[in-house]
């Protein structure tokens, strides 16, 4: 099929990524191989990428920012983009559309107009394309944010007699995207470079803290528990709301 090899020839490969990246990013991993068939293992895995959460997000001294963790890191991933026009937003409180649309999308809001609904279609140059995992291989707010790998799989035509999935695999360097679209489809896993959560980035700064740290050094965090709370509370009160109104006869 002619528009399948075309989409094959755009379809963004891990050797996209550039040379000093591919670096940084070891082979397959037991852990990470139940996303990823036997004939894709050497091109999508990453060895000893740690699973991480989103658990919160906020405005901060550095801008705003997501935080993933597991049981026993933490680690800060900056959200506000790094040109000028964006020097001083989002440290007292959120006020990029980059920083609303992600408390949005954490609250269960998808408005669909800063993140467009065919984002991930175009970044895996495919309308089918359905996204397994988020890998952060950088973390550095000064370069867009972060160096991203994403992990998705297409399945061709059911109709086909060749039907079957295929993995594809989009470089990305912005962490709201990166983050936007994990919220998105909250069926992705996120994997984490485990350099990120022992050293700093090129100047020395550090995205990495313990969990015990995380309150006292971003206080203003709103975290994905509470989000889902008020949420389903603001549910609750809106269903009240309406039972309590008078029936008209």
């Amino acid at each position: 099929d002619p528009s399948e090899d075309a989409t094959e020839k755009k379809t963004a490969t891990h050797d996209d990524i550039s040379e000093n990246d591919s670096k940084k990013k070891p082979e397959i991993s037991e852990e990470n191989s139940r996303l990823i068939s036997e004939e894709n293992e050497n091109k999508f895995a990453h060895n000893n990428y740690q699973e991480m959460e989103i658990i919160g997000m906020g405005a901060s001294s550095m801008g705003f920012i997501t935080v993933l963790a597991n049981e026993s890191k933490v680690l800060v991933v900056p959200i506000t983009p790094s040109d000028p026009m964006s020097t001083g937003l989002d440290t007292t409180e959120p006020g990029t559309p980059e920083a609303l649309t992600l408390l949005q999308l954490m609250q269960g809001i998808d408005m669909d107009f800063y993140l467009p609904i065919e984002t991930l279609a175009t970044r895996m140059k495919t309308r089918t394309a359905e996204l397994k995992a988020v890998y952060f291989h950088e973390v550095d707010r000064k370069k867009g944010g972060a160096s991203i790998s994403l992990l998705g799989v297409t399945h061709s035509d059911e109709s086909s007699t060749e039907a079957k999935e295929k993995f594809l695999e989009s470089p990305l360097k912005s962490g709201f995207e990166g983050i936007a679209l994990a919220l998105r489809y909250p069926e992705s896993k996120i994997f984490v470079n485990p350099n990120l959560l022992e050293n700093g980035d090129d100047d020395g700064e550090r995205y990495f803290y313990s969990t015990k740290e995380i309150e006292e050094i971003f206080p203003n965090l709103v975290y994905l528990s509470d989000a889902k709370h008020r949420e389903k509370k603001s549910d609750e009160l809106s269903c009240d709301a309406v039972e309590a109104m008078p029936v008209v006869a």
